[in-house]
């Protein structure tokens, strides 16, 4: 017969918990995402530089910009230490009363459009760059006349 330690079973015990709780965690996230993303009418994505602090500055990662023609929302990924988090960039305090929302959003507090060069967008806590040539190509997305709208009434209210 074999005699397995009572430490060993509580220890699998403890990592199939875990893994248990963070596929329904992800599966929440995942479902929450798509209801926002249901709501605006206009979508691309595109490269971007986000700093989040000195420290943490991701550069040339993959972002989502979803607008319609009074909000914004910009979602990407994290990949930080090996694990990968979910983030939200938004004008909307909708978000920031959801208590199920687990997922790091920041309120777009300025924005700055430099001429033929950069789009900033600017929170509390973080930034994005977007720029409007990356690797020698043009991103049209940028220069949609409905995103420009968008980001000018946005700059006006701030």
């Amino acid at each position: 017969m074999i005699y397995v330690s009572p430490l060993i079973i509580v220890f699998v015990l403890i990592i199939i918990s875990n893994v248990f709780y963070t596929h329904k965690k992800n599966k929440i996230t995942d479902t929450f995402l798509k209801t926002l993303e249901t709501r605006y009418k206009y979508q691309f994505k595109i490269i971007g530089k986000v700093t989040f602090s000195s420290l943490h500055i991701l550069n040339d990662i993959d972002l989502k910009v979803f607008h319609n023609e009074k909000d914004i929302l910009i979602s990407g990924y994290d990949y930080y230490r090996g694990r990968s988090t979910k983030f939200l960039f938004h004008n909307s305090n909708v978000l920031q009363s959801i208590k199920e929302n687990n997922i790091p959003n920041y309120v777009i507090t300025d924005i700055q459009i430099i001429e033929k060069d950069k789009i900033i967008i600017k929170s509390d806590h973080a930034e994005i760059t977007l720029l409007y040539k990356s690797y020698g190509k043009e991103k049209y997305e940028l220069r949609d006349k409905n995103f420009i709208t968008v980001l000018n009434n946005l700059k006006n209210i701030f």
